[in-house]
């Protein structure tokens, strides 16, 4: 199994003695994730140095965690730059900035005045179009004009995009991807198949194959414990081989989402396993599914 360094690409810490838009924290659980009382406390950054401490984690990637405190977005941004002036972590930021509003350009302009570390944006759309349980959002924010307008200003501001959203969103996603072939795009937690009932379970492979095809698009192997509680090595398996498959090794990366994974596994547990399923590639192949890919999306030297 790999034994190298790793860059960690998706991971979020959170001090409550700020405010953030946890709507699903003020519920004691949900259907995609079961009990979420775990995660309503602080997790701070000695607390993922504790989660880690037996990995060869180097470096991680901040993802934005939903920042609703003053003085806007950016103030997450400068927050983390402080952490890693102390911690030499995270090393990279990916912010948050709503692309249905009409101060973007001023949003983005205050996160990267906040720190050098930021170098994308995360705007997440959960918007299930079969189940009420799963629609986290108003609107499909990938058919609005006013979004896909702001979109292209990540170009200008030379911005990744990771993009949240579930399954059936993902030729949504392809639409954008196609239309910013400028703009690097990463797909959260290999599109999020909530449901794995053969009809459902083939609209996320259509939708995975669909996006694949735009080079610009790249994929995290993550957060496939979040949708699947009784998860093995197996069904990881077949999760990650098919989504390699579509993407190949050098646009997939290996990430932790923790802490909410951590609902389903420890640190070590979760890493292992994936370690375990990728072992049936080279070890130039794992360094780069492991380390190398997210430095180079994420611009972590």
């Amino acid at each position: 199994m790999y034994t190298g360094p790793i860059t960690d690409p998706h991971q979020h810490l959170w001090d409550y003695k700020y405010k953030y838009s946890h709507g699903w924290l003020q519920i004691d659980s949900h259907p995609w994730t079961g009990d979420w009382t775990m995660l309503a406390n602080n997790y701070l950054i000695d607390d993922y140095f504790e989660d880690i401490k037996n990995q060869n984690i180097t470096k991680s990637v901040h993802v934005e965690a939903e920042w609703n405190d003053e003085p806007g977005a950016w103030g997450e941004t400068l927050w983390l730059h402080e952490i890693n002036k102390e911690h030499n972590f995270p090393n990279s930021i990916v912010g948050h900035v709503n692309l249905s509003n009409d101060n973007v350009e001023h949003v983005i302009n205050k996160h990267l005045e906040a720190s050098n570390l930021f170098v994308g944006i995360r705007h997440n759309q959960f918007n299930h179009d079969k189940d009420k349980d799963f629609i986290f959002s108003d609107i499909n924010h990938m058919q609005s004009d006013v979004w896909l307008e702001n979109f292209k200003l990540l170009e200008k501001y030379n911005l990744s995009f990771d993009l949240g959203c579930f399954y059936n969103q993902l030729l949504d996603g392809a639409n954008v991807a196609k239309k910013n072939p400028n703009v690097s795009m990463i797909l959260n937690h290999v599109g999020q198949p909530i449901k794995r009932e053969k009809e459902e379970y083939e609209r996320w492979k259509n939708g995975i194959k669909t996006i694949s095809e735009n080079q610009n698009v790249n994929c995290k192997l993550s957060g496939v414990t979040m949708t699947d509680h009784n998860w093995t090595n197996e069904s990881i398996k077949e999760i990650f081989d098919y989504v390699i498959d579509c993407f190949g090794i050098d646009r997939c990366i290996v990430a932790s989402n923790f802490p909410v994974d951590k609902l389903f596994g420890s640190y070590d547990k979760i890493y292992n396993a994936y370690k375990e399923v990728l072992s049936q590639y080279s070890d130039e192949e794992n360094k780069k599914l492991f380390q190398l890919n997210a430095n180079k999306l994420y611009k972590i030297n």
